[in-house]
């Protein structure tokens, strides 16, 4: 799969799986170049063209995955790059999604990563190389999980069954543009047993804090600063 229309395909793959978005043109934001910082420009063009489907949640085992609004992505910071928390974050990420207060961030040179709370200092697992690879990714997941499986790929004691998991790992691994497997698949079937892997050397790690939640435009919203 290539990731050259992967916006387009996305937005395609939750329509037909039931998902509710939003698409939003970049000039929802004051700062006009701010997507194009975040992002980069080759990406910042294809949201121009196709929109960003933000307000997305995406259906998992046992949490959802949001996707915030690109006019949200800036609030969502208060308590990682900004507030009580801000000394503990590594200011290189920005949050444009979570799971239940567990950060998916754009790093330095578009690259995404995630982060667990809870775990006594931030690490940040590498995913894909950009934002469209992480949405080729999101969709490959709604393809198997909703559509394919209709949300049922666990046992009996909620552990994901494994001809259901070599099936997902087969799906990623046929997917374009550069990847780690290794943390993508267990990120999305929400398996941290299999993520459990000391950071890389040079990664930074820093004390994580507590989080609680707010609501904002009608969505709750986690805190990193615990108020």
């Amino acid at each position: 799969m290539m990731t050259g229309n992967a916006i387009g395909r996305f937005m395609d793959t939750a329509r037909r799986a039931g998902i509710a978005f939003e698409a939003t043109l970049p000039s929802v934001i004051a700062d006009k170049d701010a997507i194009d910082r975040l992002f980069g420009q080759d990406i910042a063009e294809a949201i121009q063209q196709c929109g960003y489907p933000g307000g997305v949640e995406v259906p998992g085992i046992a949490e959802d995955l949001l996707i915030y609004p690109l006019e949200e992505i800036a609030a969502r910071q208060e308590g990682y790059r900004s507030g009580a928390g801000e000394e503990q974050w590594d200011k290189d990420h920005w949050v444009f999604a979570d799971r239940s207060a567990d950060p998916f961030t754009v790093g330095t040179g578009g690259r995404i990563f995630f982060s667990r709370h809870g775990q006594g200092a931030w690490s940040y697992e590498y995913l894909c190389a950009n934002l469209l690879v992480f949405f080729d990714l999101a969709s490959a997941w709604i393809e198997f999980f909703v559509i394919d499986n209709q949300s049922q790929i666990v046992d009996d004691d909620f552990s994901v069954l494994p001809q259901k998991r070599a099936e997902f790992e087969a799906r990623v691994g046929a997917l374009g543009g550069e990847i780690d497997r290794e943390a993508a698949v267990p990120v999305m079937l929400g398996d941290w047993s299999r993520l459990v892997r000391p950071p890389p050397r040079g990664a930074v790690v820093r004390p994580a804090p507590t989080f609680c939640c707010k609501r904002i435009s009608g969505r709750w919203r986690t805190n990193a600063a615990g108020r």
